[in-house]
């Protein structure tokens, strides 16, 4: 490691024994990253989410010093900092960081227990308007476009703060941003209980499609407007989320996850689209969903790049 600023020393005393623990600002490269990495033989499994989302921050040139400090016992033994050193490794970039030297080793369990700062809690900072509401819609079009469409039933995987800033930002300032009516639009159908972020991030994928067409087809899903029959997709889609609802509520899963939703919006979706009905309990999303997902990933993709 190279020594980068200055360092300072100061004594603390744990059950009667004094420990002289050095601060100085260093020089990480990718090899001395891996040595430390070495030492760390008792620490918990890397989780590897949260090892992407660094490593996608030192390539997207969202990696900035913070202060934040690695962490060494008095053997010389990594303590704290294994994530940040494995997504330095694997972004082949070098580190500049504080790192402290001379701990007890019985520290080690006293560190990690706070609460990670959210997408939701960087919109909330950022003062944006329907902050945790512009969080889901676009937490789910960075899912969509980036090939981590929620699979099965969970959450899936996340953006990290500044990667979901800077992708809101992407489609203008807070006072113009193209997303709002949509995330609005999202926020009014938990009535109907569709996802938030899936409803959102549809609303203005469809809108890209056909601005006209997208308007009726909500007014139709949320507002029950305009519905001649129970075949009708739209009538469809809230009558079988409406089932499924019957059937998990109790169970603690609140409104269902995004790319559950997602896939029976986008099912109905294309059935309208096309002039087609869905007769009672005819639908069957979970028979295409693989192919819906994909579909989903290239309209989001290209809405991205425009």
């Amino acid at each position: 490691m190279k020594l980068i600023a200055g360092t300072y020393e100061h004594t603390i005393t744990e059950k009667g024994k004094p420990y002289v623990i050095t601060h100085g600002t260093y020089e990480i490269s990718p090899e001395d990253a891996q040595r430390l990495l070495d030492t760390n033989k008792n620490n918990r499994r890397p989780h590897a989410t949260s090892i992407a989302k660094m490593e996608r921050s030192h390539l997207d040139g969202n990696w900035k010093y913070l202060g934040d400090t690695i962490q060494i016992d008095n053997r010389g033994v990594l303590m704290n900092g294994q994530h940040r050193l494995k997504a330095a490794i694997n972004a082949g970039r070098s580190l500049v960081i504080p790192v402290a030297k001379g701990f007890p080793t019985s520290y080690f369990y006293f560190m990690d227990i706070s609460k990670p700062r959210t997408t939701n809690d960087a919109f909330g900072i950022y003062g944006i308007k329907n902050g945790r509401n512009a969080s889901k819609v676009v937490t789910m079009l960075w899912q969509m476009s980036s090939g981590n469409y929620p699979s099965g039933n969970r959450g899936g995987q996340s953006p990290s703060p500044p990667e979901a800033i800077d992708l809101f930002f992407k489609f203008g300032d807070e006072d113009t941003n193209q997303l709002e009516s949509h995330i609005i639009r999202g926020a009014n159908a938990t009535a109907t209980r569709l996802n938030i972020g899936a409803v959102g991030a549809l609303s203005y994928l469809y809108s890209l499609v056909d601005p006209e067409m997208n308007e009726l087809f909500w007014e139709g899903v949320i507002d029950g407007l305009n519905i001649q029959s129970s075949s009708d997709p739209r009538k469809a889609l809230t009558n079988f989320v409406g089932r499924q609802w019957d059937l998990t509520e109790g169970s603690g899963l609140g409104l269902f996850r995004p790319g559950q939703c997602g896939r029976w919006i986008h099912f109905a979706w294309k059935k309208w689209i096309e002039g087609k009905e869905i007769r009672a309990r005819g639908f069957q999303a979970g028979q295409v969903e693989a192919e819906l997902e994909r579909e989903m990933t290239r309209m989001a993709a290209a809405a991205i790049a425009r």
